[in-house]
């Protein structure tokens, strides 16, 4: 079963990262360049809801993140800058 679905060049995290729960629901999705986080980062619970959707500029928390509870509801929001 697929666990990871990643990119590297020359050594270092690039691009697309996906990574799947056991039973084959995604888990996370980031986007790498050069084993930096920059983009939209999200996490869900092994029900396929959201748990965390954030963005990432140069490494950095920016924006508003958001986190769920398992039904889908925001529970939390957070403001970077």
């Amino acid at each position: 079963s697929v666990q990871a679905v990643s990119f590297f060049y020359k050594n270092k995290k690039d691009g697309f990262w996906r990574e799947y729960f056991e039973n084959g629901n995604l888990s996370s999705e980031s986007f790498f360049i050069s084993d930096i986080q920059d983009g939209i980062h999200t996490l869900y619970y092994m029900n396929g809801k959201p748990a965390t959707v954030g963005k990432y500029k140069f490494g950095e928390k920016v924006d508003v993140w958001r986190y769920y509870d398992t039904t889908g509801k925001v529970v939390r929001t957070e403001n970077f800058e």
